[in-house]
């Protein structure tokens, strides 16, 4: 598989979406993460369920 990579929103470095975060997004907003020609808004969908799943907002993420 791909690794996918997303900005840390702290310290803006490149870090990898783990697998299951890419996965559960994919399906819950129903856009392909490897398509390369997804719009801006679409991007921005996965990245904020990458952010929220991975633990930077202040809710539970679905993988604790």
């Amino acid at each position: 598989m791909i690794p996918i990579y997303v900005e840390d929103p702290i310290t803006w470095e490149k870090t990898i979406v783990p697998y299951e975060v890419v996965r559960y997004c994919s399906d819950f907003t129903k856009v392909n993460p490897f398509d390369e020609n997804n719009n801006f808004i679409e991007q921005l969908r996965l990245v904020d369920c990458y952010w929220m799943n991975m633990g930077y907002y202040d809710v539970i993420p679905v993988f604790d």
